[in-house]
């Protein structure tokens, strides 16, 4: 009975496809048919890498990938694990990264979606190790790819598909240019200062700049630039507070002594009748007391760091920062400014001075 049932399903299946006229859906297969593969990326001797870049390639390529397999085109056709991630580089990036590879040959495949709900269409570049492209087509989702002469597969109607995915490598390469140029002049860096005194004495400072001209930076717009506007507002409150402990300290030092030395004036004077005048040392101490409260706030001042986090936390934000940054502009994480690298450079300086000399030991890094 089982059985039975199984049949009559697929009979009435078959049935209503045919009476409604429904197709299955185009398959990446039919377009990288093992005949025609053959014929436009051609036998090779040595093995070929298959890239596929984007999520939407993933079906395109394996597609391809089998169809090189059972057209033996190649003794071995690697997929693109070994590189880890290239959804954000271009051909020329993918080509330099699989420099390492034991292949002749990198096929680089994207995916663009169809205009109007149309099927999708497979840009397939061909290029040498070596990074020259050697060769390219593109092929709609269900179409057919036609078998060519290798000798031709670079020209005739075969160049119109090259040049366009030589257009797709430009275009990207363009907006990867702009990123990088948005990231050269947004990214947070510091310049870094130790001063070593005569005696040993050690004093760090560090001052953050945004960009490769290395604008600099107030701690505040710092703050408010890496997405903490609570800290800068933090900042601005506790910068506020130390200068007026500092200068409305050092102005009462100043008041008070001049209040404490106005009694002394009256010394050594006598009056009409020629007795010594004594002098009113009220005002004197309350001068001195002045001067002591303010040397008190003064000092307090000194002490109090405006900056709401430490310094480690400070690098902390800027990386989070330039890190966020740089996926929002498509670029890979392992991007960094100049030399692709953490970059850190030094300056030594020493300053003479009456008891000795103090060095300096500058640096820049991001």
């Amino acid at each position: 009975m089982r059985c039975s049932f199984a049949i009559i399903t697929v009979a009435v299946a078959s049935f209503a496809s045919a009476a409604f006229g429904q197709e299955a859906a185009p398959d990446w297969a039919t377009s990288f048919a093992p005949d025609a593969l053959k014929t436009t990326i051609g036998v090779q001797e040595q093995g070929l890498l298959v890239v596929g870049v984007g999520s939407d390639s993933a079906e395109a390529t394996a597609a391809l990938r089998s169809g090189l397999d059972r057209a033996a085109v190649a003794p071995m056709i690697m997929d693109q694990s070994a590189l880890g991630d290239v959804a954000s580089l271009d051909d020329p990036a993918i080509v330099a990264k699989a420099a390492h590879l034991p292949v002749a040959r990198v096929v680089v495949v994207r995916v663009y979606p169809g205009s109007g709900g149309g099927p999708a269409t497979a840009v397939v570049s061909v290029y040498q190790k070596e990074g020259a492209a050697v060769g390219g087509f593109a092929v709609k989702r269900g179409e057919v790819l036609a078998a060519m002469p290798a000798a031709v597969a670079a020209s005739g109607a075969r160049q119109s598909a090259m040049e366009a995915a030589s257009n797709v490598g430009s275009t990207k390469q363009a907006d990867r240019t702009a990123a990088i140029r948005s990231y050269e002049s947004k990214y947070i860096g510091f310049n870094g200062l130790i001063l070593i005194g005569a005696q040993g004495q050690m004093a760090g400072f560090s001052f953050p700049y945004q960009g490769r001209d290395q604008t600099s930076l107030e701690m505040q717009d710092f703050y408010n630039i890496v997405g903490r506007a609570d800290l800068g507002d933090s900042y601005h409150t506790r910068l506020i507070t130390r200068r007026s402990l500092i200068w409305g300290g050092w102005g009462a030092v100043v008041v008070g002594t001049v209040l404490a030395l106005l009694p002394l004036k009256d010394l050594g004077k006598t009056d009409s009748e020629g007795n010594d005048v004594d002098p009113d040392f009220t005002l004197m101490y309350v001068g001195a007391g002045v001067a002591g409260v303010g040397f008190l706030a003064g000092m307090i001042g000194t002490f109090i760091d405006p900056n709401p986090v430490d310094s480690k936390q400070v690098v902390g934000l800027a990386k989070a920062y330039n890190r966020k940054l740089r996926e929002d502009l498509g670029l890979g994480d392992d991007y960094r400014s100049g030399d692709n690298g953490e970059a850190l450079s030094l300056h030594f300086g020493v300053s003479p001075l009456r008891d000795g000399a103090a060095g300096t030991i500058g640096g820049t890094f991001r």
